[in-house]
């Protein structure tokens, strides 16, 4: 036998042929990982659950989702509902305010909170769009040394008004916090078409008499100030129960009271106002009108029942009724909402109107024309993957999701029209209800690709806010006509503790900028080029030009924080001087185009800008001074890549990936992931590493029931570093969308044409289906297969633009048929997909590149099995135990794997050679066998001991470098054949104390 010796080949046998367990294995097909994963973590810092996951229920027909599991005092449990304008959280008792709490300490020090800057308790949050307040600082800041500017703007909340108890006879009520053994048949359901949610149960509090309920829940879609809670109850006896309609100002958090009432009259109307704190002359009114199908007595306010929230800006109301054993008795409560920023003339009359108006037209006509405006909105945007169902729910989950968050920016202003959107939407006050750059690059580029106008509040936010960013400037000794923008935003857009305008991430600056531009990319819309956007990047780059230095033939940047936390006040950040080289690029090509004589520094600067490269490694380094041990927060110089497309050329952009995504912490946010996605698309021509890095960017970071995002892979403090996550998170569903905007459709935004460079992984069997992209008014449904691509135009709906006579159509370079094309109404191209697993593999003669593979137990956090074959050493799969643990590599199949009572095809592969890079974390001992049914196993060759191939080195350690890492290569004495391959490792060399395995990131197979 020859071997290729890296290591002592001191090799002992490690065990002998078995059965293998493939039938178990088959049961988990390679699209639902989850199941397959480690443990996520408990849904609270209180909770446990033998399935963490909660695996919902998905009707595919009506995009609802479902879950028969009732988890308390969890806030990933807690269903919402919102429209762009309005927003609340809720129970996942199905109404109710909650505050999280220790189930273990209910009254102690050591309770859930939300994380920074507030450090409050979590909540069911509900608010209305723009309603920041003003207060001197925060619970904790980035800059402590400006807090003493005070002038900080958080979000405030509003009264929660998803609420209908029932009361028993004897006192007892249905809400958050009912004993979970009194509630049987439960079933709650979110509508991700429509956003309706629907809880039914049955309770059975003392007494004898059970109660069937269901609760329905919507934020009206047109009605913007609607919304509407249904109760319908049956009883199993006749009884006398009270219903209880409460505004709970629990939920106004930081907030100051302006008056509650009572109003006396048949409409049974309670009302709330509240002004955000500091801000006496900003109200918002929340007005509740109840309707019942059956008679009810004794109307009174609902204060002295000793449960009931005694804040001043608690108001409720209390009915008796009888019900009769048996028939369905329903309570309909409509509320309108109304702040005076959107409705600055007799505010409490248009909520109070509101609620009356809906409260009238009754819960049909309410359904039907929320329904058909959301209809309006999916007709223009769904991406389709119906044959995978784990896909699909992530991808409409995500659009309707952000959809909630906002609504058109063409609207009625304050109106959700140019609010951009925070971190948590409308239901969450995480990170304080700021707009980060997390609404400019994650949140929008997916959004103005399919619906412009609903992309376009982020910008307005912008706009508005560009005259503080000009004092901003001011207040840094700045000139006139610079304006720079503050790092957190609520109201005000000043300079604060959280939201430093200097000395900290400038990059927020060109994000913004870039934003602007891109609109007018996407949509040709001049006019808001000259009046809005312009005006951004002109100020912007006049900024830039005083702040950077020229030294030595270059300008440079100094004091700044790139895109990665982990690495603050550092000079020449790699982005952050891309960035600025581009801004200047664009706006010298908007000058031109506004008639606009631009400052000859422009120029030197667009040429001269310093951006860091080390030639020995071949990459851009983050930030002067970086070295090779550098472990970033979330993704950095990849962002040069994509969205800014630069490189110097492809081999140090491929090198970037490549030694970022090996430097990325497994502990970054959820947002990282997405662009190595993008960018592998992209830049990698073998192997199928973007579905990796797509699955690394969604499955570790999606909750159910609700396939909402966290900010983190584990959302337990206690085991996490003490990171309370944002929740929902949606800058994480803002990244995934681009994935499948700009990844697989390799669309750019282009001033000249609509261009497209599509590819697919073999995952994605059935291809991808959007109903429509949007470039200047004309609108495309495009379908992504895995031999063809078609992109066919269609009429454009809800667009203020159009684009008149063929629409001309870039087809990238590395398609077979690239080139200009020209497209009029409904006519069809045709173009081959491009398919980077179908090239020759990375490792010539490799046959287990990107074929499916499975694992026989669970794995470390985003270390996919599947990433030991996608072609990719930047990749890797890593058990969630020391123990022996295998994965088993279909090396005949295709996808998707056969369904599991399908015949195992009797297709057999030769081998000869296996080489394994190992990644960062070695094992002590590998086996890896062939069988040709799954049922016996024949020995190939197996290893206790492995060495080291790449012994510890400082120096390797300090200076940045390109390399594979440890190996292992054998050469057999004889060919192999069979259909399946399993390996085995076991231990971990780097720690072994350490609960995770080794790390395995490629197994290549060479044929014969």
């Amino acid at each position: 036998m020859k071997t290729l010796i890296r290591f002592s080949l001191a090799s002992v046998l490690l065990g002998t042929s078995t059965a293998f367990p493939w039938a178990q294995l088959a049961k988990d097909p390679l699209h639902v990982l989850e199941r397959r994963q480690v443990e996520n973590p408990p849904p609270s810092e209180s909770v446990w659950s033998s399935d963490p996951l909660e695996t919902p229920h998905w009707d595919n027909k009506t995009f609802t989702l479902y879950t028969n599991q009732l988890v308390q005092n969890a806030y990933q449990h807690t269903p919402y509902v919102a429209n762009g304008y309005i927003g609340q959280h809720f129970g996942a008792e199905g109404h109710g305010f909650q505050q999280d709490f220790n189930d273990t300490d209910s009254d102690g020090p050591t309770q859930p909170v939300n994380g920074w800057p507030l450090d409050n308790r979590r909540v069911t949050f509900g608010t209305v769009s723009g309603f920041w307040n003003s207060q001197p600082n925060t619970t904790r800041t980035n800059f402590p040394e400006l807090a003493a500017q005070g002038g900080e703007s958080v979000i405030a909340g509003l009264p929660s008004w998803v609420t209908m108890y029932l009361i028993t006879p004897l006192g007892d009520t249905y809400g958050p916090g009912t004993k979970n053994s009194t509630i049987s048949n439960f079933m709650q359901s979110m509508s991700l078409r429509n956003g309706v949610v629907k809880t039914s149960l049955t309770w059975s509090p003392a007494g004898g008499c059970t109660y069937d309920l269901t609760y329905t829940v919507i934020a009206s879609r047109f009605r913007a100030n609607v919304g509407y809670i249904q109760l319908d109850v049956v009883a199993s006896h006749d009884v006398e129960v009270s219903f209880l309609d409460l505004l709970d100002g629990r939920g106004a958090l930081r907030t100051w009271p302006a008056g509650t009432g009572m109003e006396q009259g048949a409409e049974n109307i309670i009302w709330s106002a509240v002004h955000p704190s500091g801000l006496p002359d900003i109200t918002a009114y929340v007005y509740s009108t109840v309707k019942f199908s059956g008679t009810t007595s004794g109307r009174a306010s609902g204060e002295n029942i000793q449960w009931v929230p005694k804040d001043v800006s608690s108001v409720s109301q209390v009915f008796k009724a009888r019900l009769t054993s048996g028939k369905k008795f329903s309570v309909f409560k409509s509320v309108g909402i109304a702040s005076s920023e959107a409705f600055p003339e007799s505010t409490d009359k248009v909520a109070r109107t509101a609620a009356l108006a809906a409260s009238d037209a009754g819960y049909d006509q309410l359904l039907s024309e929320h329904n058909d405006t959301w209809d309006d909105l999916w007709e223009d945007g769904t991406i389709l993957a119906e044959y995978d169902e784990e896909l699909q729910i992530s991808l409409q989950a995500t659009l309707f999701h952000l959809l909630c968050a906002v609504r058109s920016g063409k609207g009625p202003k304050r109106l959700g029209s140019d609010a951009s959107i925070s971190v948590g939407g409308l239901t969450s006050d995480s990170y304080a209800g700021f707009v980060f750059w997390d609404a400019d690059l994650w949140m929008y580029p997916g959004l103005v690709t399919i619906w412009p106008e609903y992309a376009l509040p982020i910008i307005n936010l912008r706009s508005r806010l560009l005259a503080q960013s000009e004092r901003n400037a001011r207040e840094y000794g700045y000139s006139e006509d610079t304006a720079v923008y503050s790092w957190t935003t609520g109201r005000f857009g000043n300079c604060t503790g959280t939201g430093p305008c200097v000395d900290y991430q400038y990059h927020l600056n060109t994000d913004i900028a870039f934003a602007a531009w891109e609109y007018f990319l996407n949509t040709g819309d001049m006019e808001f080029l000259q009046n809005e956007g312009w005006p951004i990047i002109r100020k912007v780059a006049n900024f830039f030009t005083e702040y950077v230095t020229f030294i030595n033939g270059s300008y440079h940047t100094t004091n700044l924080t790139d895109p990665d936390e982990y690495a603050n006040h550092v000079d020449d950040g790699a982005f952050t001087n891309a960035s600025i080289k581009k801004l200047f690029s664009v706006a010298l090509d908007l000058a031109k185009m506004v008639g606009f004589s631009a400052p000859s520094n422009w120029t030197s600067i667009a040429q001269k800008m310093f951006i860091p490269y080390d030639a020995e490694a071949g990459i851009i380094p983050e930030f002067t001074g970086m070295n090779g041990s550098v472990t970033i927060k979330q993704v950095d110089v990849a962002l040069i890549s994509y969205p800014l497309g630069f490189k110097f050329n492809d081999t140090q952009a491929r090198n970037d990936l490549f030694f970022y995504a090996k430097a990325q912490s497994p502990d970054g946010p959820a947002m990282t992931w997405s662009v190595y996605s993008v960018v592998s698309a992209e830049l990698i021509d073998t192997g199928c590493q973007s579905w990796t890095h797509a699955l690394q960017g969604s499955q570790t970071y999606l909750r159910a029931p609700w396939y909402q995002f966290s900010e983190q892979v584990d959302d337990n403090v206690r085991t996490n570093g003490g990171t309370n996550p944002a929740f929902p998170f949606l800058t994480g569903h803002g990244g995934y969308l681009q994935i499948w905007t700009h990844g697989y459709t390799g669309f750019r935004p282009m001033q000249d044409a609509f261009y497209l460079e599509p590819s697919l992984p073999p995952h994605l069997s059935g291809g991808i289906l959007y109903k429509t992209i949007k470039w200047q008014g004309a609108s495309f449904e495009v379908y992504i297969g895995q031999q063809n691509t078609t992109i066919k135009r269609v009429v454009s709906r809800n667009s203020y633009l159009e684009y008149k006579g063929a629409v001309p159509v870039r087809i990238g370079k590395k398609n077979a048929k690239a080139g200009m094309y020209h497209l009029f109404l409904n006519e069809v191209l045709t173009i081959p997909t491009r398919l980077p697993h179908k090239n020759p593999p990375f490792q010539p003669g490799n046959l287990a590149q990107c074929v499916p593979v499975t694992s026989n137990g669970t794995w470390a956090p985003s270390h996919f099995p599947l990433a030991a074959v996608d072609g990719s050493n930047a990749t890797t799969w890593q058990p969630a135990t020391k123990a022996p643990s295998s994965i088993v590599i279909d090396l005949a199949a295709a996808f998707p794997p056969a369904p599991n009572n399908a015949q195992i095809s009797s297709d057999h592969r030769k081998i000869r050679e296996v080489i394994l890079t190992w990644g960062a974390v070695v094992p002590y001992s590998w086996l890896l066998e062939i069988s040709n049914d799954t049922t016996t196993w024949e020995r190939v060759w197996g290893q206790e001991n492995v060495e080291i191939s790449i012994e510890w080195d400082p120096k390797r350690y300090i200076e940045p470098q390109i390399e594979d890492g440890n190996s292992t290569t054998v050469v057999f004495d004889r060919e192999y054949e069979g259909r399946f391959a399993r390996l085995t490792i076991a231990g971990n060399q780097a720690n072994p104390k350490a609960k995770f395995g080794a790390t395995v990131a490629e197994v290549a197979l060479i044929g014969a």
